[in-house]
Parts: C-alpha cells; structure tokens; sequence
C-alpha cells in the first residue's frame, strides 16, 4: 500500500470510485494499516474504516446514483486549488454525495463549489455533512463549502435538502 499508507492510498482509489474490500479485520495490528477518520476521531482499523464506508455507499444508494468523475463534471462542481478533486455521486432522492481529495504534498483548504442548478438542488434548504463522522460542514447558500485537508487526504461530504433528511 506504498509508503503513506492506507489512508493516502484511498485519497486516490476512492476518487477513481474503487472502494477496496478488505478481507481480513484486525489489519492495523500490521505496519502500516492504521487509518484516520478524520474530523478528530481516533485511529481505526482499515477494516472498520472500509466496513464504514460501504455502509455509507449502500445508505446514500451509490449504486443507483449517477457518478460524476472529477475529469469530467465541470459543470457540476469546481474544485481549487490545483490538484484537488471531486468525485460526485447524484442521487435523484438523496442528494449528492460529494468525494474530496486533497492530492497535493501539502495540506491545502480546498474550495468546492456546487452547481445547485445542475445538481438540482437550488433553491432549497441545504444539510451538509461529512456522512463518516456526522459533523456538519459549513456551506453557503450558493453552494460553495471550504475544507482543510491534509496532503493527500479525503472526506465524504453528503450534500441534501434538509427535507429530504427526514423522509
């Protein structure tokens, strides 16, 4: 998993919508295969983490969400700075449910503006939050949200109309 580890490996795997399968829980009692969650939560196992985020994708319905690749969907989201991607995932029901990468060598505040028209989101009552923590993330009413992110680093970002969350 190269020298950055786990962590750093799925800012780039993710992005490219390829969520590994571990096969083998206890993988952070090898070097390593410690990953953060981030947003302040301790260390967790690879395992745990990845258990994590295929429950996210089968809670958000990825499966039947259109995927929107950070080389192509321009007119959806603009990421800066250079070097700092989104993969988006665009539910007709569940909003959106933006990935952010960080793939640069240095921590960057990466910001990312929505296209609430193109997303189909405008106009409406918006909940942002990163799904893996349940922290909110702050976002304008024109759909723009600032994030931290270490040198290649991540976060899921659930982008929704606050109706939709109680449905």
């Amino acid at each position: 998993y190269g020298k950055g580890g786990m962590r750093k490996l799925l800012a780039t795997t993710l992005l490219h919508d390829i969520p590994i399968r571990p096969s083998t829980p206890g993988l952070a009692l090898l070097p390593g295969h410690v990953a953060e969650v981030g947003g302040g939560q301790p260390h967790v196992d690879v395992f745990d983490l990845m258990v994590n985020l295929w429950k996210l994708r089968d809670q958000f319905g990825a499966k039947e969400a259109q995927k929107l690749f950070y080389w192509n969907n321009q007119e959806y989201v603009m990421v800066s700075p250079e070097k700092c991607y989104a993969l988006l995932f665009k539910h007709l029901k569940n909003g959106v449910l933006a990935f952010i990468s960080n793939l640069r060598r240095d921590a960057q505040t990466v910001t990312v503006q929505f296209n609430l028209d193109k997303l189909g989101l405008r106009g409406k009552d918006l909940d942002a939050f990163n799904p893996l923590t349940g922290e909110p993330v702050a976002v304008t009413a024109n759909g723009t949200m600032s994030l931290s992110l270490e040198s290649e680093d991540w976060m899921y970002v659930w982008l929704r109309s606050k109706i939709a969350k109680g449905e």
